[in-house]
């Protein structure tokens, strides 16, 4: 547990470096707001408002050399309290500069495959200079399962992420890159 925890930091911290590299000139007072499992953080919120959101439901691991730190919440394995990251937050003038949320997986080990794939879907389209997108999610629920689809749209181009789950094959993804002729 204590390796996962080092790797989740670690990855944290190169995003976070990354993106900073790369963005530290950013307008924040027309920026949103995430949520990082129940509590709200937003661009430009004062760290002590922040910290002090955070800390009531989350343990606060700060980064070194840095204005970074790791918001990890509890949970109990057998009589043992461990702690996954949920996301990190850094901080720029006494003001959060960037939230990052974890979607998974915890491990950073399962299902590495499909993460390949989203990454070569997007980046095929990134190579080929479509990059104005849109993004949009569908369900459709049936009594013998359900999909669930995300896609992001790129003018006759769209890339599809399902989860299906149905009784007879229990639960599969997809990633699926599609060009497909408009409609006229």
């Amino acid at each position: 547990m204590r390796l996962r925890v080092i790797l989740m930091v670690g990855l944290f911290s190169l995003f976070g470096l990354a993106q900073a590299l790369g963005q530290s000139n950013r307008d924040t007072s027309k920026q949103g707001t995430i949520l990082l499992d129940s509590t709200e953080v937003s661009i430009g919120m004062p760290r002590d408002v922040a910290i002090s959101r955070l800390a009531q439901s989350y343990k606060l691991d700060k980064q070194e050399k840095s204005d970074s730190w790791v918001v990890m919440a509890a949970q109990n394995e057998g009589n043992q309290t461990t702690y996954r990251a949920v996301g990190s937050v850094s901080f720029k003038d006494d003001k959060v500069d960037a939230v990052y949320k974890k979607w998974g997986p915890q491990d950073g080990h399962t299902d590495v495959d499909f993460a390949r794939g989203i990454y070569g879907v997007i980046a095929s389209l990134s190579d080929r200079g479509k990059t104005e997108c849109r993004i949009g999610v569908g369900e459709n629920q049936q009594p013998t399962g359900e999909i669930k689809s995300a896609f992001i749209t790129c003018g006759d181009e769209y890339i599809q992420v399902d989860i299906i789950r149905s009784a007879q094959h229990g639960e599969l993804s997809d990633v699926t890159e599609v060009l497909k002729a408009r409609v006229k």
